[in-house]
Order: C-alpha cells, then structure tokens, then sequence
C-alpha cells in the first residue's frame, strides 16, 4: 500500500511538472503595428500557437520598443541592472513570469546593435537564464551585422568595425534558446557560421491568407500598385518619382499603399511627403483600413513595385507580378532568392530608373503567373515556427496516454 502510495504522489508531482506549461507570453506581437503585414503575421503566430492548445498573453512591439533601463550588452549579466530593469518594467517582467514558455516574435527587428534588437535578446536571456523559461525565437529574419551599403539610416552606427561584438553578443544569446525559427535562408546561413544552430521555416503571413483571405484573383488593367521601404533615401525616391512619371505617361493608374491597425509606419508617412513634394505623377493614396482591403489592392494591381518585405510575400501568395527594392537588411534579397524571383533593385543604384523601366516590360511581357505549388510549399515551412511547441504539446499528450 505504501509503495502505491508513493507511485501515485511521483505520478502527481510529475505530470504536475509536464503540464505547467499552457501559458506562453509572446513578446513582440505586432498585429497592431507598422502595416497590414505584420498584422497579418502575428495574428498567423497567435492562432499557431492556440491550435496547440496553449493560451497566449500577447506582448505589444509597441511595449517592448518603449522598454526602459535594457543594460548594455556588456552588463546583460549584471545583477543590479536587472533588478532595475525588473522595477521599471513589471508589468512585462510579470507576463514573463506567470508564463512557462517564451516566444520572441522577431519578424525584422533583430539585427546589429541598437535599442530594439536589445531589448528583445535581453527579454530572451533573463527569461532563460534569470526565470528559467522555456524560449523560443521565431518568425524571424536575424542579421547580427548590418550592411550599411543597404541603408543610408544606419550608417556609423553599426558599421564594419563592430561585426566581431555583435557576432559574440548574438551568439551568447542565441545559444541558450530552446528553439530557433528563422524564415529566410540567408539568416540562417549567417547564424550557423557562429554556431548557432536553428530550423528554416517561413514567415507566418501566407498562413493568413491561406485561412482568411477568400477573393479570388482580379487584376485591374494598367494598375501600379507602389509601397515604400524601411531603407527609403531621397536620392532613390526621386528615380522612382521619375518612374511614376513614365508609367503615368504610358497610361497606367499609379497606387500608393499604405495603411496600419495603429502605430503606421513612419518611413510610409516620410515616403508620402516626398512623393507629394517631387512626384509630378498623379497617384491615388490607399490608406488601407483593414488587411482586407490591403490584400484586395495587392490581389487587384497589375503589378506591385516595394521594398516591403511583407508587401512582396502577400503579392507572391496573390500571383501578383512584383518588382522589389531593397530593404535595411538582406532580408529581401534572401525572400527573392528563396522565391526563384529578380535580385531586389538597390535604391542607391544610379540606374534605378532604367532598371525599374527594364524590369517592368519583362513583366509585361510575360504569362500569367502561377505560384500555387511554393506556396504550399512555403506555408508548410511557416508551420515550422511551431515545431518546438509542438514537441512539447506531443510530449504532454504521450504524457497521457502513458499513465
């Protein structure tokens, strides 16, 4: 009796253990942040994430991105830092801690040294190493060096000079997470020559669409569909003024998308102020009001002209023909690699415009375009970003049947 007794209480105590974990905190949620894309993504994660069965308390970009007292790479470890940290930031130290699992929604954001990136290696590193989390990195693209070449905002602030630190701080980080998702190849490429080990999967937004989004293809003729780019400069955006102008000329409808659920974009608001300043063109300004109308406009163009990351997946998934710009990363130049499309055009190239006119009359020129096949094939790599909940959701159901 007595060692039945006991077998029951181990048995209690341990799947007591095994299933404490139905609560994750999802850092860096940005269904109500910067544009209809990243809606779309992390509103894809959290329904992932809920079809195993966890509940999910869901952490704004907004609340990380205003973070206070994020030590210095350099005191990431320091004792005093992170009791200060804790203080003025309870109320996502709290989330963390009722929580059992971690997951770091990285989208775009992690790459070089600056504020952002920080603040979310250094939520990755105290949930494991001070509260002892189970932590997840995913949905992301990750580049702990910045090119600078790509972007004209960064320069001096991550330049050469600094790879060796940011290539030891990602990799400290990086190597006590449970889990790492990456989307594109490029990234994780670039994470393995550090050593750091994680799986390819994709970005959650063709999930989106495939569970939500039920219009059927309707390309409007002659319409131009343009969005911006986080690596928008004035030089490029004047060839690109000079493009709209010789497409309006050629008797195309010109569109400018943009729109969020909150917070939208500042470099949209910038992009819209210059094409109003210098943009001889007519345009039509889309301020799309839901994701819904943001899709419909990229499913209805002709062809899409962006530098948007998200904006470029949407067009792919919608058999929407597009020409991509660069971004602030590689990111881009890894999705259309990945994609088998053109090599993203460089807004700092002085031929931006002849490239431009150049790539849209292959596209004019070409059939009907078809991607059913990759994008079946893509969803099912976004369904990667789920792979280590799912071991643990697995686990606990082996768990059941076992006793």
């Amino acid at each position: 009796m007595f060692r039945v007794k006991v077998l029951f209480v181990f048995v209690v105590t341990f799947c007591s253990c095994v299933f404490a974990g139905e609560k994750v905190v999802l850092l860096n949620d940005t269904s109500a942040w910067y544009h209809w894309g990243c809606t779309g993504t992390s509103t894809a994660l959290k329904e992932g994430i809920q079809s195993l069965g966890y509940e999910v308390d869901a952490v704004s970009h907004k609340m990380v991105s205003q973070l206070k007292e994020v030590p210095s790479f350099e005191e990431f470890t320091n004792h005093e830092k992170l009791e200060r940290f804790c203080k003025t930031n309870s109320e996502i130290v709290t989330a963390i801690q009722r929580a059992e699992i971690v997951v770091i929604n990285g989208e775009g954001t992690i790459h070089g040294i600056r504020p952002n990136p920080r603040a979310l290696l250094y939520l990755a590193h105290i949930s494991k190493e001070n509260f002892r989390k189970h932590v997840e990195i995913i949905n992301h693209s990750v580049y702990p060096k910045d090119d600078p070449c790509l972007s004209n905002k960064f320069k001096g602030i991550c330049g050469l000079e600094r790879d060796g630190e940011a290539q030891a701080i990602y990799r400290s980080v990086y190597s006590k997470v449970d889990f790492v998702a990456i989307r594109e190849p490029l990234s994780r490429e670039e994470m393995s020559k550090i050593g750091i080990t994680s799986v390819l999967s994709f970005d959650c937004l063709p999930l989106y669409i495939r569970n939500h989004y039920r219009n059927t293809k309707k390309a409007d003729e002659k319409t131009l569909l343009v969005a911006g780019s986080v690596a928008f400069s004035t030089e490029g955006a004047e060839k690109l003024c000079r493009y709209l102008e010789a497409m309006s000329e050629r008797d195309f409808k010109i569109k400018v998308l943009i729109g969020a659920a909150a917070f939208p974009a500042k470099d949209d608001q910038e992009f819209v102020e210059f094409l109003r300043g210098n943009c001889g063109a007519p345009y039509e300004l889309i301020n799309a009001s839901s994701i819904e109308e943001w899709l419909d406009e990229i499913n209805h163009a002709t062809f899409l002209v962006s530098g948007r990351f998200h904006h470029s997946i949407a067009a792919f998934c919608l058999n929407t023909p597009f020409i991509a710009l660069n971004s602030n990363t590689h990111k881009v130049h890894a999705l259309c690699s990945f994609l088998d499309q053109p090599e993203p055009l460089l807004y700092s190239d002085p031929q931006l415009l002849d490239q431009l006119l150049s790539k849209t009359r292959e596209i004019l020129a070409s059939s009907t375009v078809n991607n059913e096949v990759k994008v079946a094939e893509i969803c099912l790599l976004a369904d990667k970003n789920f792979s280590g909940l799912k071991a643990i959701s697995d686990y606990k159901k082996n768990t059941i049947e076992l006793f």
